[in-house]
């Protein structure tokens, strides 16, 4: 418990032998100190206390209740231990321990995070779990550090994304949906480290995308042309007050809707997409309209592909033994 969970570890009887492993222990003691999150258990200046703690209660709540925050942008509930049950959306954005965002039946959201441990749960969306815990905060994101997850049930229903004009305090572990963007800089799409940062804009406002390093988006290449995108939103600001740093994480390459131009008089009023792109083993075809015939050409116009079949408004095409560029 004292490996990095918070607690320090403390010397139960100074008289007793210092090197017996059962003469320490982990401490409870509250310090309201907190290091990325953790409140640090010790017992500076003070007599240790080696008693067992007393049990832990966690009363259920709604996530709406623990999640308020005031004018600093600190949630009103920091440090208060608490049940919350909900539907897990998007991945795991951690390689270990956990990171994702949890939301209920009304909608309201929460962030989960754990440095190390997993609690044996395998994180996958829609699933219902149970967390018992703490609700804690990093830079400006109100989380819930769990000390336990229980899988209730699983293939939940998710609430669909709300359209966003903006990211904001609303917006934070919510399934959002923002429309007409492109990129600033494709220069800023990396594919290093653990994930990056890259700036997009509708023409009005510029928005910071997350794109990490256990999403199937990390080291595909930079979107061009204009897009919707879907995520999750999140926070990083740093410093008092918490009013900044806004952020959506998309979770997978279908969250980046291409729009496309259209050049059939018949389709040229319809909603027609192809998604991703580039492709990645597959691209899909949506379209507001039936379509019965795909044609694919490469950059010189040779055909790759063509078929013809039943109407239909969607498709899927495995690219995976077409040549790069087509």
């Amino acid at each position: 418990a004292a490996n990095g969970g918070g607690p320090s570890v403390q010397l139960c009887d100074p008289s007793s032998d210092n090197s017996n492993g059962a003469n320490w222990a982990a401490s409870a003691t509250a310090t309201g100190f907190l290091i990325n999150g953790l409140e640090v258990l010790a017992s500076p200046g003070a007599a240790n206390n080696c008693e067992p703690p007393m049990p832990v209660s966690y009363p259920p709540y709604e996530i709406g209740v623990v999640t308020t925050v005031n004018a600093d942008g600190v949630p009103d509930s920091i440090n208060v231990r608490c049940q919350l049950q909900g539907t897990v959306y998007g991945i795991n954005l951690r390689t270990t321990g956990l990171q994702f965002t949890m939301i209920d039946d009304q909608n309201d959201g929460i962030a989960v995070f754990s440095a190390a441990s997993d609690f044996g749960y395998q994180v996958e969306e829609g699933n219902e779990i149970i967390l018992r815990g703490r609700i804690s905060q990093f830079n400006g994101l109100t989380q819930m550090l769990p000390d336990t997850v229980i899988l209730v049930a699983q293939s939940n229903p998710l609430i669909p994304a709300t359209n966003v004009t903006q990211l904001n305090e609303d917006s934070e572990s919510q399934l959002v949906r923002i429309e007409n963007l492109t990129l600033l800089d494709p220069g800023q799409w990396i594919n290093t480290g653990t994930g990056f940062n890259v700036d997009a804009t509708n023409g009005t406002t510029t928005f910071q995308i997350r794109i990490v390093s256990t999403s199937n988006i990390f080291g595909t290449t930079a979107p061009a042309g204009t897009f919707h995108l879907t995520g999750i939103g999140g926070q990083f600001d740093s410093s008092s007050p918490y009013t900044e740093g806004y952020q959506i994480f998309p979770r997978y390459l279908t969250d980046i809707d291409f729009l496309n131009s259209v050049s059939n008089p018949v389709l040229a009023d319809k909603d027609v997409r192809v998604s991703p792109n580039p492709a990645v083993g597959a691209i899909q075809i949506k379209s507001e309209s039936a379509f019965d015939a795909v044609r694919v050409t490469d950059a010189a116009g040779r055909t790759v592909y063509y078929n013809w079949f039943a109407p239909v408004t969607e498709m899927s095409l495995d690219t995976t033994l077409w040549k790069r560029g087509t």
